[in-house]
């Protein structure tokens, strides 16, 4: 009985000093409309044992979350974040420094096996095309040189044959041996032409036959002086350079009734901090005309129809084509009359083709 009194009153004191006296632990609810109350009753000793577990559950979950996460993340950068930033790695190599670089590397997984490949392939594809479009540019260019040349030779041919005709009728036997021996030189030289280079003491000695036969069709009308620096005359040069300009002066300042001197000038020198031949060709002709001196210096020749202008656009073409330079020729008129071309010839040759070599 004395039990059943202290149970009761421990229902009613559960929370107080008698229920935690008895490992107990109560929750009430009181009955709406009536003055009783409900309790439920729990071992706080089984209460601790469930929140214990309850907490060793959480910890657990949590390591294992956290391990989970970092192993996540060193997989993630192992075959997914490495593997993309070698891939950046190798295509900033090949923009800024090696067209040619490969990615070489083992790949990580099959995906980004197969992504190399096909970057290395992709590369390889466009590398060629770029060269293919590059030979295709020196093709078209060589062919355009070539044609404006075999434009010009017929002219050339055409007076060589003329004078011949007109030294026969004289019965001039020996100039015409002189003159026909120079032609054969000239038409060796000539035939070679192209975008390649020759000693400058090979090209002088071309101009000194062409202006040796230019003499016997304008006797006396011309006095020419050439000045080459020992230390120039083995320099490379572009074919043809010096007898455009020579061929230019017959065209436009010489004639049977006044005499013309034609100076030739070529020494070595420094220029920007490099090597080159400096080549001056003056006359003392009446010059250029201002409007075609405004010509010359547009990045574009024009070429009338009647073929002016060919002999100097093939110049400056082949000098751009040869060097990689817009700024190699200059010209001018001097004072008190006269046109003046001075050139710089690099050392160093950017293109050079001998297809027409021989």
């Amino acid at each position: 009985l004395n039990d059943t009194k202290n149970l009761f009153y421990d229902l009613e004191n559960a929370s107080g000093q008698h229920g935690r006296q008895h490992g107990l632990v109560s929750v009430g609810i009181a009955i709406t409309g009536t003055e009783s109350n409900i309790y439920l009753l729990k071992n706080r000793n089984d209460i601790l044992q469930h929140v214990q577990l309850s907490q060793g559950l959480i910890a657990f979950f949590s390591i294992a979350a956290l391990i989970f996460t970092v192993w996540l993340i060193r997989y993630a950068y192992r075959e997914i974040l490495r593997p993309m930033r070698d891939l950046l790695d190798a295509m900033n190599v090949i923009e800024t420094q090696d067209p040619a670089y490969r990615i070489s590397r083992q790949a990580p997984n099959r995906e980004f096996d197969q992504l190399d490949q096909s970057f290395n392939h992709m590369m390889d594809t466009i590398s060629n095309l770029q060269i293919k479009a590059y030979e295709d540019k020196i093709q078209f260019d060589e062919a355009t040189l070539k044609y404006i040349q075999l434009q010009i030779r017929p002219h050339f041919f055409l007076n060589a044959l003329s004078t011949i005709h007109s030294m026969s009728a004289q019965g001039k036997n020996e100039e015409i041996r002189e003159f026909i021996e120079r032609l054969l030189r000239i038409v060796r030289f000539k035939f070679r032409a192209g975008l390649h280079t020759v000693p400058l003491q090979d090209e002088i000695n071309h101009v000194s036959d062409y202006i040796g036969m230019q003499d016997m069709l304008y006797p006396g009308c011309v006095f020419h002086f050439i000045e080459i620096e020992d230390a120039a005359k083995n320099f490379e040069i572009p074919q043809l350079l010096i007898q455009t300009l020579v061929e230019n002066i017959y065209k436009h300042a010489v004639s049977l009734e006044s005499l013309v001197c034609i100076l030739i000038s070529a020494k070595k020198e420094r220029r920007d901090g490099r090597e080159v031949c400096h080549i001056t060709v003056e006359d003392d002709g009446s010059g250029y005309p201002e409007e075609y001196l405004q010509r010359l210096e547009s990045p574009e020749i024009t070429i009338h129809d009647d073929g002016q202008g060919i002999g100097l656009w093939n110049l400056k073409k082949t000098l751009e084509l040869m060097y990689e330079e817009t700024d190699l020729i200059r010209f001018s008129n001097k004072e008190p009359h006269g046109a003046r071309v001075e050139i710089w010839i690099p050392a160093e040759v950017k293109k050079e083709s001998k297809v027409w070599k021989v």
